[in-house]
């Protein structure tokens, strides 16, 4: 399962969480101010006060790891297309925005014809950029697929 549907349930997890914790609060809190008669030194107080702070801690924590969950995917995106840039130049770069633009995949031939590149110059193109792990090449009849890794998609 990916990371971002495992903080967006972590994140409805921790709602249910904050609605019973303020149940239970108003719960607990109803039951101290009808059985204490001591007012505000009885120890009871002292529990609601610990329960309340048990419950945002926990919240807290919940919703940090749900945020990190649902933010670690793209900031590895961030830092890979960060290497990217440095990783590639010239006709390169203007390949992989191709890609990007159509869908993360297109015929050999068509790039050939956008770039204005011989075959040659694709071939190594593509091979420098393959050794790089950015991009791959899948057989297609006579010709080839080139397409973005998946870890490049986002």
């Amino acid at each position: 399962m990916k990371n971002r549907n495992i903080g967006l349930m972590l994140m409805g997890v921790t709602s249910l969480i904050v609605l019973l914790a303020w149940s239970y609060d108003l719960a607990l809190s109803n039951i101290i101010n009808t059985s204490c008669s001591h007012g505000l030194t009885c120890p009871m107080y002292q529990t609601l006060a610990a329960q309340r702070v048990f419950s945002i801690i926990l919240i807290i924590i919940i919703v940090g790891v749900s945020s990190y969950l649902l933010l670690i995917d793209k900031v590895r995106t961030y830092q890979w297309m960060k290497k990217v840039k440095l990783a590639v130049s010239g006709k390169e770069r203007e390949l992989y925005k191709l890609l990007k633009a159509n869908n993360n995949n297109m015929k050999q031939s068509r790039l050939i014809e956008e770039l204005g590149v011989s075959k040659v110059k694709m071939t190594r193109i593509l091979n420098r950029l393959e050794k790089k792990g950015l991009v791959t090449r899948k057989r297609s009849g006579i010709g080839n697929i080139v397409k973005l890794r998946k870890k490049l998609v986002s």
